[in-house]
């Protein structure tokens, strides 16, 4: 070894031979290659020493990984252990490939037990290793493996800028690694820097890596130092710090984004928008200032189907964003197919919110108006429906009106207003669902043309303060205010209050046998004020509603039995609801509903010329009822069933009538309701399923009824499905039906009448032509049994109702096509053929009343520039048959909106209306009670609407 160190020495001493190639570079591959034919050829002749000799010049001439591999072969071969393993390691850290790996992997393994060795790390890296004696020299820098003979040793190592170890003392002994680790302390100053961006790159001088990102923690030499903090989305922030030594120093740095600036808008107002998890606000939204890179968006709004996207911001450009939000689906003439119960057993359609807003619908009324298998029946004191044929003048007391799901219909007359005096504004209405056919099957109540059930706004779904103020061309004026404030995640309240001041309708009758002459050309009057409240927290909702309203036609009948100059009615109505929503398990869940109503409606008449009344009526109702649902599902889904239960108890009922020369007769009565049902709905496989449903009927003055129903829904594919249903339903006679006039006095007739019936069976086909495009078709027919009409014969001798003895029937087929909303447009097209007859088909006894053809179509669309939509209904009806006179005739009316597409600087809403712009004066057939009289659908109305909100 010693000789060996000593020709190394000479070695070093000698000058190398060299050439220049013709780049002026020395080449010392030539004079390398001899080298080691020469350590090869002494190899060969087992001069061991002669070979190390020649390997070690060529290696420092031309270094090579397979010299190394062969000096260490040849060192082991004399006995060097120490230095053989040192080269061992050298091959592994020059990153051999896997057949030099393994053979000096082998050479470890092997030597390792003739040798001592002591792993050296330090921090940081690359400090010089010093071993024994600081005048051997440098033994080798960190990480570091040394062979070292067995017995004690000094070892430390060195750094530049870092304070040198103390010296330590360790034992070596053959066989073993020892492990050594110093870390060094730094001669200069901890740097600490925070600031923003996280994750920016921190560079010391002109280094090409960067010593760490923010936030940083290191150490630097006493002296001057360059700092630079890049990031791609931002700008190089650069400064300078001259260190001392022991010295902590702190950096607060932000570096200026690169801007740019950002505008989403939306098909839908007031979208909300999330900037990468941060609230930014609602459409229109301009972001003057945001870095360029990379962003993520998240939109969402009540009405569409939320959307996230990614896009990418370029610095100093504005960004522009439209996201494509599609439209959440209505229950409209293709539902989705996972539908509640009702929808797969009864014939629903929806008028939803944005329909309400946009075509500018004043009442219930004026939305049904066109819907599909709806149709107008103007009465001269009240507006009511008909429904698929069948509009008898009734006041809307076969026809079940809901609000909430929650009966309207009064306790008295049976009936209820569709008009203003249900509610004078849609501002609250979160969408209105229409039940064709005995609805009762599906409602506790006597609906049995058919349904309709007002859905006000969601809980969570909060009015900001609004006021509303409307008109129309006769001076009618309505003014509403709304406001809610929510003191919880689970908790809140909105109040609405509006008031109406009506001058009325131009109501023009005419004799049937005079159809020529008119009498009268006069307005009504009428005056309505209602309140609203909503509140909940958690599970339990309160919902609250008063109604006063006073109403007065002007009227000049001669020879009429009922009225005479005048006709006036008012009428109150209070009704609260308690619901209380219970989840008793995953797939169960309870819904129970404790509701009051206090009605009382009074009417006058005034005989001409007379200052006495001719004929007061009077009647007052107190009723309460409760009301359970228990809906609940099996896991897979394939069977549902919903159990119902309502008890409503009369609490009290009183019935009034005086009349010219009559002593006033006052009746009481009280009488409760028992409505129990069973709904199941079961997937026989998986494009076929079966509803049916079970509902009795208990009441304390009329007859017990079942009233059953069952229907298949078969889907020929995805887009295609099949309908097929039949139900029945009953209805008991009314309060004022119950008690009539004979002989001037008032009977109880309620052992005379029963309850009437109804039944339909009806066939269905949707299909789904694209995503926004739909299809409809049915085939219906209904009949009704036991009819409870008024009754005239006696004229003034006697009034009061009776049941009829023949059936009254209607056949009918729909077909629509719609398109939903999408982009702000809409479109919708229906068409309706119905007849209704009494008894025999085949013999011309036609009702009254009743289009042959009803037709409707409705188109919205924006005005992007004008930041207006306008919207259009179109509605035909053929004429409607008029006994003992020429059918009236048909009607055409087109109504036309403008509404605003989005606020006024964010604030006012505002809605310009024109009702039957063509001003077409058909007629209708009116009560059949009174001289068979025709009354005229309105003539032009004009309206417009103004809302404040902030």
């Amino acid at each position: 070894m010693h000789r060996l160190l000593l020709v190394l020495i000479a070695l070093h001493a000698l000058p190398c031979a060299s050439q220049e190639n013709p780049s002026g570079q020395v080449d010392y591959g030539e004079e390398s290659g001899l080298l080691f034919e020469q350590g090869k050829k002494a190899y060969d002749r087992h001069d061991y020493l002669s070979a190390i000799e020649a390997f070690i010049e060529s290696h420092r001439l031309a270094p090579n990984i397979n010299i190394n591999l062969n000096l260490a072969d040849v060192l082991e071969m004399s006995g060097q252990y120490d230095q053989a393993i040192h080269h061992y390691y050298d091959v592994l850290h020059s990153h051999p490939d896997l057949r030099t790996e393994a053979a000096a992997k082998a050479g470890i393994a092997l030597l390792k037990k003739q040798c001592a060795l002591i792993h050296i790390t330090s921090k940081p890296e690359h400090a010089a290793i010093y071993f024994d004696r600081k005048e051997l020299g440098i033994q080798g820098y960190t990480p570091h493996i040394l062979a070292q003979p067995e017995g004690i040793h000094q070892i430390w190592v060195e750094h530049q800028d870092y304070r040198p170890s103390d010296p330590k003392i360790i034992e070596l002994k053959k066989g073993q690694t020892v492990e050594f680790h110093a870390d060094l302390e730094l001669i200069g100053t901890r740097i600490l820097i925070h600031g923003k961006p996280e994750g920016a790159a921190v560079y010391v001088g002109s280094e090409e890596q960067p010593v760490c990102t923010l936030p940083c923690d290191f150490q630097l030499p006493v002296g001057v130092h360059l700092f630079r903090a890049e990031h791609p989305r931002y700008f190089p922030f650069n400064w300078s710090y001259a260190g001392e030594e022991n010295q902590t120093q702190t950096f607060n740095i932000a570096l200026e984004p690169k801007l740019g600036q950002l505008v989403v808008d939306s098909d839908f107002y007031k979208t909300h928008v999330e900037i990468d998890g941060v609230d930014y606000g609602e459409t229109p939204l301009y972001v003057d200032a945001i870095s360029d890179g990379p962003h993520h968006l998240k939109f969402t709004h009540p009405d569409a189907e939320d959307l996230e996207t990614d896009i990418e911001i370029s610095y100093q450009t504005t960004n522009e964003v439209h996201p494509s939000m599609k439209m959440k689906p209505d229950v409209d003439i293709v539902t989705p197919y996972d539908e509640h119960l009702p929808d797969l057993s009864s014939s629903i359609s929806l008028i939803s919110k944005r329909e309400i807003h946009y075509f500018g619908y004043q009442t219930v009324y004026d939305a049904v108006l066109g819907a599909r298998g709806f149709y107008s029946n103007t009465e001269p004191h009240m507006s009511s429906l008909g429904v698929r044929g069948i509009a008898l003048s009734d006041e809307n007391r076969r026809l079940f009106v809901a609000r909430n799901g929650h009966r309207m219909n009064n306790a008295i007359t049976g009936g209820s207003p569709v008009d203003s005096l249900l509610m004078a504004t849609l501002s609250d209405v979160e969408r209105i669902e229409l039940f064709r056919g005995p609805a009762s099957s599906v409602f506790l109540g006597n609906g049995i043309t058919g349904a309709i059930n007002v859905i006000q706004r969601e809980d969570l779904d909060l009015p900001r303060p609004q006021l509303e103020a409307a008109a129309t061309k006769d001076s009618s004026l309505h003014f509403r205010g709304a406001g809610s404030y929510q003191w919880s995640p689970e908790g809140g309240f909105w109040l609405s209050a509006d008031m109406t001041n009506d001058k009325g309708h131009d109501w023009s009758f005419h004799r049937r046998y005079n159809h020529d002459s008119y009498h009268s050309h006069d307005h009504d009057r009428s005056s309505t004020q209602s309140i609203t409240l909503r509140a909940w927290q958690g599970h339990l909702s309160f919902f609250g509603h008063y109604l006063h309203n006073w109403h007065e036609i002007p009227i000049d009948f001669t020879g009429m039995a009922l009225y005479g100059d005048s006709y006036k009615q008012k009428y109150d109505r209070a009704y609260a609801d308690l619901q209380y929503d219970l989840k008793l398990s995953p797939n169960w869940q309870l819904k129970s509903h404790l509701s009051g109503d206090l009605t009382s409606i009074l009417n006058q008449s005034i005989l001409p010329g007379e200052d006495s009344p001719h004929e007061d009526q009077k009647a007052q109702s107190i009723e309460a009822a409760l009301h359970f649902d228990l809906f609940g599902h099996t896991d897979d889904n394939r069977l549902k069933m919903q159990l119902g239960l309502e008890i409503r108890q009369d609490l009290w009922e009183q019935f009034e009538q005086t009349g010219l020369d009559r002593d006033r007769q006052s009746l009481h009565t009280e009488g409760t309701q028992a409505s129990a049902y069973a709904r199941a709905e079961y997937w026989l496989f998986k494009p076929l399923a079966l509803a049916a449903q079970m509902q009795l009927n208990l009441f304390e003055d009329a007859d017990a009824t079942w009233a059953p129903q069952v229907s298949l829904l078969y889907r020929l594919s995805p887009q295609n499905r099949i309908k097929l249903f039949y139900e029945q339903a009953y209805r008991a006679p009314s309060l004022m039906e119950r008690y009539s006039l004979f002989n001037e006095r008032v009977e109880l007739q309620k052992a005379s009448l029963k309850n009437e019936r109804a039944s339909k069976l009806e066939l269905e086909y949707s299909h789904q032509l694209t995503e926004r495009w739909s299809l409809l078709s049915s085939l219906y027919v209904n009949s009704f049994e036991q009819l409870i009409l008024f009754d005239t014969s006696g004229r003034f001798n006697a009034q009061y109702y009776q049941n009829q003895s023949k059936d009254l029937y209607s056949l009918g087929g729909e077909i629509a096509i719609e398109r939903n909303w999408a982009d702000s447009s809409f479109l919708q097209v229906r068409y309706s053929i119905q007849r209704s007859w009494w008894g025999n088909a085949f013999i011309d006894n036609n009702l009254y009343n009743s289009p042959l053809h009803l037709a409707c179509l409705k188109i919205a669309f924006p005005l992007r520039h004008a930041g207006m939509m306008v919207a259009n209904r179109l509605r035909i009806e053929s004429e409607r048959y008029n006994p003992g006179a020429p059918d009236t005739e048909s009607a055409y009316l087109w109504d036309l909106t403008i509404t605003s597409e989005r606020p006024l600087a964010g604030l006012i809403d505002y809605a310009i209306g024109f009702n039957n712009l063509l001003d077409w004066r058909a007629s209708i057939p009116a009560q059949s009670n009174l001289d068979p009289l025709e009354s005229p659908q309105l003539g032009r109305t004009i309206f417009m609407r103004f809302r404040l909100q902030y």
